[in-house]
């Protein structure tokens, strides 16, 4: 833990923060202000556990369309669920 080596087991992210929708081109000052903008197609490489799981913002580990539809499959059971214990009604606030 703590550091970048080979043999290492290692968590580490990359992101571009100067890419399109996340910045304007150029790094700021603050590079890290542009974090608060930037979503999936910024993060570039991720390792876990010193395993490459995203390269150049490829999934390697899986296929990405099956990881897509088993998480879609999760997302409709959860607002299923919610929609039953009827988190939906209008409660006549405001």
């Amino acid at each position: 833990l703590g550091r970048l080596e080979r043999d290492a087991k290692a968590d580490w992210i990359a992101i571009d923060v100067s890419g399109f929708l996340a910045g304007g081109g150029a790094l700021p000052p603050e590079p890290f202000h542009n974090l608060l903008y930037c979503s999936g197609p910024a993060v570039k490489y991720v390792m876990t556990d010193g395993i490459m799981q995203v390269t150049n913002g490829a999934l390697r580990v899986a296929d990405a369309q099956q990881v897509l539809a088993a998480g879609g499959a999760v997302v409709q059971k959860i607002w299923s669920q919610l929609e039953s214990e009827g988190w939906f009604e209008d409660r006549g606030t405001g």
